[in-house]
């Protein structure tokens, strides 16, 4: 996979970071009770 500019990378930045947070989001939210 080449990683030239490209309009899809700031989407994909986009998505991979609302994962990250909704899975750490979800993740304090169960350990915290």
């Amino acid at each position: 996979m080449s990683l030239k500019p490209s309009p899809l990378r700031p989407i994909l930045g986009a998505v991979i970071g609302g994962c990250v947070g909704l899975a750490y989001y979800l993740f304090i939210g169960c350990d915290s009770g």
